[in-house]
């Protein structure tokens, strides 16, 4: 689990929020499995809605050029982002997200990720509350920044007091399956950026990228 700060920066969230301030919304029932259903109280931008293609690619591209993403994520694939809004009262029940995602064109879910695009002063309640060993970690950022979780943790969207809470949630396929492999690299990248600044001609630094390379060559899915 992973914050990501400012994702978009101010003159993408303004695009975004410009565009969804005039947009079409849906109950969001339409898209939940038949299981969690009755837990869903929200509404989400109507399939097809005329201008999705461009703020879409605004949010994906945003996702795609911050480096750490890449080297937390390794994402292979990514959903279109879905647009939710929640207004008093509204919540989404604990639940878990597909493990399959897209259709004619399936996706195996990994990680997921919701995308404030609300300052948080200006609504109360709507965390989302994300399963960790021991309990659970509520999550509400600033406009603009992102929290990334594994799609199999158990989470829900607490009920939205007062005014309005605006996200958007996309889900990755990674190149690397195993969670625990995919944080084994990223600490291992880590460790030699540090030993890159620090020993740049060093043997050390030969071994780590060789070690690096290989794992990375070995469980990378094609």
């Amino acid at each position: 689990m992973i914050v990501f700060e400012q994702i978009l920066n101010p003159e993408e969230l303004a695009a975004v929020r410009d565009f969804l301030a005039g947009a079409p919304f849906v109950d969001g029932k339409y898209s939940a499995s038949s299981s969690v259903r009755d837990q869903k109280r929200n509404l989400q931008l109507q399939p097809g809605a005329e201008g999705f293609e461009l703020v879409s690619r605004i949010v994906i591209d945003a996702l795609l050029r911050n480096e750490l993403f890449h080297t937390w994520a390794r994402p292979r694939h990514l959903t279109p982002p879905i647009f939710a809004r929640y207004h008093e009262g509204m919540r989404y029940g604990m639940h878990v997200d597909s493990p399959v995602l897209g259709g004619g064109n399936p996706l195996r879910s990994d990680l997921s990720i919701t995308l404030f695009l609300s300052d948080p002063t200006t609504y109360s309640g709507g965390e989302l509350a994300v399963e960790i060993p021991g309990g659970m970690r509520k999550v509400k950022l600033a406009a603009g920044s992102a929290f990334i979780y594994p799609t199999q943790a158990l989470h829900e969207v607490c009920e939205v007091t007062e005014g309005e809470r605006l996200v958007s949630v996309i889900w990755v396929q990674s190149q690397i399956r195993d969670p625990h492999i995919r944080q084994t690299l990223f600490d291992l990248e880590a460790a030699t950026a540090s030993v890159a600044e620090k020993l740049p001609a060093s043997q050390e630094l030969r071994l780590l990228e060789k070690t690096l390379s290989n794992l990375r060559r070995h469980f990378t899915e094609g």
